[in-house]
């Protein structure tokens, strides 16, 4: 067993994070090195034609992943964690979550992958005369408000999932700069711009509702500054058994696009990110001063507050995860047993055997509806025809193609506007296979991409990481904490484009836009079947 001292150094900083399909707890000491983890498994479900998690899973899974980090932590060093000095939570961006004066749930949450707010977030982008994509809590919120929801009188706080969970560690309603400008527009200094507010208060005057913005969205905080501690409840919230004493300082709670900037070090203008899961998105920090406006592109902010340009696709690995699936269903019917990290591990290499076209196969990846090709209903699709070759290797390929197709549509978008980011690091569960997906990445975007070796620790790591920065702030900016703590000896794994393989892509990416109308009517259709069975 190691001695405590060489396991570790004081402070310890939790991160926590709450992503599509998994909980996550991570403990790093001072230095950013980690030192144990735990991982709670949930997914969202399809309920009422919304896209819901449930907030008491939530608060089971954020249980029960911490306290697999706590007994890995104890096996490590032989005794109970009870003192953490910073904790940060991170959750998936957007959505609607409303609460009444009590703080009581008014309505499930609903999630970033809803499209049912398209009206609502068509008229406020006109109305504010900026892009408000429909993912955003404003446009739920004025999408309820139309259709005359009951509880929307009742309304007293509009949070993220990040903000609704740092408020029952430590009882306070705040958000940090990133995650609130997945809510709503911030102005130039970082805070909620005013006229917009003004603006939608006026819309749900019209509506019949009395509700000021200014007054339900949560506080933001900077960056350097805790949000409060946490409290007995909160202690016993996350450590059941009883261990953790109260008092932490909580950082103020961020989206994962902020926690995405912060474990690849990319908040610096000119740098990049991407961050791969279900759903995949692209950070590009720039300091242009006017941007034309793009129902494609999102404006938000890095947690210091400088305008990031962001690409957000609803679908990425759902295609990847359903052929996982099923040939692991096949392995157990004829009595075999793969590990999942196995199995995708074989199918990626896979992918480097293929005949040179992909066989002249198509599929697409659209679980749910795709606001970049303006796919209203998906539906996981793959088609071949009497000129294809089904083999693995071709399948596999074909479903890296799709897998990155919307994506790269928005990246030739952002081009255009002369947003060119000098460095795109990725990270993301799908680049635990060595070079793989990094390199199928480069290619289909034709730009060198680069991999943090500690990327598969994600979101929860870079926010164990703001964490920690609240022992660092008086020192340093951020981003001088970032490069002289976490990152002051990472070397990055470097991935340069293939010609060939972009020549491929090209090809497949010009039968997927001709082939979006069938698409199209095959969501809408299975979509419309399912409602009346």
């Amino acid at each position: 067993m190691q001695t405590t001292s060489s396991f570790y150094q004081r402070p310890l900083a939790l991160g926590i994070e709450l992503g599509s399909t998994r909980i996550k707890c991570i403990l790093i000491d001072a230095s950013g090195k980690v030192l144990s983890t735990g991982i709670f498994q949930w997914e969202n479900r399809f309920e009422n034609n919304y896209w819901i998690y449930s907030l008491e899973e939530a608060m089971q899974g954020i249980s029960a992943s911490y306290l697999a980090m706590k007994h890995d932590f104890d096996k490590n060093v032989g005794f109970a964690l009870e003192k953490i000095e910073y904790i940060g939570v991170s959750a998936m961006m957007h959505g609607f979550l409303a609460l009444d004066n009590q703080n009581r749930l008014l309505a499930p949450f609903r999630t970033w992958r809803n499209n049912n707010a398209e009206d609502a977030a068509r008229l406020l982008s006109n109305v504010f005369g900026f892009h408000v994509p429909a993912r955003w809590s404003c446009a739920h919120l004025y999408q309820a408000a139309r259709q005359h929801e009951t509880f929307v009188p009742n309304i007293a706080h509009l949070l993220t999932l990040s903000a609704y969970v740092n408020m029952k560690l430590c009882g306070t309603l705040g958000i940090g700069r990133d995650d609130a400008s997945g809510m709503f527009p911030l102005d130039e200094n970082g805070h909620y711009d005013a006229a917009m507010e003004q603006k939608e208060d006026a819309l749900l005057k019209q509506e019949g509702y009395h509700l000021t913005m200014e007054e339900i969205l949560p506080q933001i905080y900077p960056v350097a500054e805790s949000v409060g501690s946490l409290t007995a409840e909160g202690a016993s919230l996350l450590d059941p058994e009883g261990d953790l004493l109260p008092g932490s300082l909580l950082c103020p709670p961020e989206g994962d696009a902020a926690t995405g900037m912060i474990s690849t070090n990319t908040i610096q203008v000119g740098s990049g990110n991407i961050s791969v899961g279900t759903s995949i998105f692209g950070s590009f920090i720039t300091d242009k001063k006017k941007l034309p406006r793009r129902d494609e592109v999102d404006i938000v902010a890095t947690p210091e507050g400088l305008k990031a340009t962001m690409i957000h696709c609803n679908n990425c690995t759902s295609g990847i995860d359903a052929c996982a699936k099923l040939v692991k269903e096949t392995l157990a019917l004829f009595g075999a047993e793969r590990s999942d990290d196995d199995i995708y591990d074989i199918l990626f290499k896979a992918a480097y055997r293929n005949d040179g076209n992909n066989g002249a196969l198509l599929a697409y990846n659209y679980l749910s509806g795709e606001n970049i090709t303006q796919v209203k209903d998906g539906a996981l699709l793959l088609a071949s025809s009497e000129r294809s070759n089904l083999s693995i290797s071709n399948l596999m390929v074909t479903e890296f193609f799709s897998t990155f197709a919307s994506f790269a549509l928005g990246v030739d978008l952002l081009a255009k506007d002369g947003i060119v980011p000098k460095e795109i690091i990725v990270h993301g569960g799908l680049f635990k296979t060595p070079k793989v997906a990094q390199s199928f990445l480069a290619s289909i975007l034709d730009k060198q991409i680069s991999l943090n070796p500690s990327a598969s620790e994600g979101g929860a790591w870079g926010m164990a990481l703001l964490g920690l920065y609240l022992a660092y702030a008086k020192r340093y900016s951020l981003s001088e904490f970032l490069a002289e703590v976490p990152f002051k000896d990472v070397s990055l794994l470097i991935e340069e484009p293939s010609q060939g393989l972009h020549d491929r892509f090209l090809s497949f990416q010009k039968m997927y836009l001709a082939c979006l109308t069938g698409e199209k009517a095959i969501g809408e259709g299975m979509v419309h079947s399912c409602s009346k069975n």
